[in-house]
């Protein structure tokens, strides 16, 4: 009888052939360093590229590689599909268009053989045209409380409600399925699926490489797109316990003022009044729970203060010519 797979790792793909065989070197690179039975399956979501024919000549080579061809449905369903065909004890998630280090998988074998948590989290580097842009946990290595993890995720600041810089145990989705979302379908499903974990674990390391591409749905976010995120966090803090709701507070002042950096860089001043006027009222009737948040970094009390008293969108935009001109 074949061995259960320790890890499944699911790409979901969509157009990105000029960077999906970096991004599949850089797995198999690390895998290779590796002891540890894996499978890696690739979704196909209807490319038109030539992805298709990349994902077939790399399952071809690697009898460890699946890749599974669908009638393009978007990111969730891709999710979807992959997550019917994985056998893995964990599941790792990969954009088609990123990396991982190549101790990414060593790194992540060696917790799951000393501690076996239901959750690992690592840092991730965003790299966004030469910029190099760190994205720190923080927290000390090692064991993290599962009320401490929760909270961070609810706000959005620390800890990122992403997938790809989490490994999770298979049992962690049971039941889940990702909706029907263009963007923010991995928000939207994060929480019913850390609330299932137990135990979680940080490796303060850069494992994981987001490559920022001009034309990628989440870098060209439109101020439509990004109040509709502002809303999605509004109903997540509904749906959380109470012991959760100030950090969900922070969580959904932090997806207002990405909101309000979308409309500057889009000078669309004259549109989207209300919603704007919204957001400063949000800020300014849960300003004492932002401002004494412990947990809150001081920058971002600074934003939520500038986006209150309407004077955000005019440093957003000088920040925003200012590396333009760099």
């Amino acid at each position: 009888m074949k061995q259960r797979p320790i890890l499944s790792v699911i790409i979901p793909i969509y157009n990105t052939a000029q960077y999906l065989p970096q991004c599949l070197a850089s797995v198999i690179a690390s895998i290779s360093h590796g002891n540890a039975d894996i499978e890696m399956i690739l979704v196909d979501d209807g490319s038109t590229d030539g992805c298709s024919g990349i994902c077939d000549s790399y399952a071809l080579k690697y009898p460890f590689i699946r890749c599974i061809h669908q009638e393009n449905a978007g990111v969730s369903a891709a999710r979807n599909a992959g997550l019917g065909l994985a056998n893995g004890d964990y599941i790792a998630w990969i954009d088609s268009d990123d990396t991982v280090a190549e101790d990414w998988f060593p790194q992540i074998y060696d917790v799951i053989a000393r501690e076996a948590p239901d959750v690992i989290v690592f840092d991730s580097l965003r790299l966004e045209g030469g910029r190099r842009i760190p994205e720190q946990y923080g927290r000390p290595g090692g064991v993290v409380a599962r009320q401490t993890m929760l909270d961070d995720i609810a706000r959005d600041i620390r800890m990122l409600s992403g997938l790809p810089n989490k490994v999770m145990k298979a049992t962690c989705y049971r039941g889940i399925r990702f909706g029907t979302e263009v963007i923010l379908e991995d928000y939207n499903r994060i929480f019913p699926i850390l609330e299932t974990a137990e135990t979680f674990f940080y490796i303060p390391r850069f494992l994981y490489f987001y490559r920022q591409r001009e034309d990628s749905i989440v870098h060209s976010t439109t101020p439509e797109q990004s109040f509709f995120c502002v809303n999605a966090a509004i109903r997540r803090k509904q749906m959380l316990y109470p012991k959760y709701q100030t950090a969900a507070t922070t969580g959904v002042a932090v997806q207002m003022v990405l909101f309000c950096r979308a409309r500057a860089y889009d000078k669309c001043y004259l549109s989207f009044q209300k919603e704007y006027r919204f957001c400063k009222k949000y800020i300014w009737q849960h300003c004492a729970t932002l401002l004494s948040d412990s947990e809150t970094p001081v920058k971002w009390k600074m934003k939520f203060l500038l986006l209150g008293i309407g004077a955000l969108p005019v440093v957003v935009n000088i920040k925003h010519f200012r590396r333009r001109e760099k």
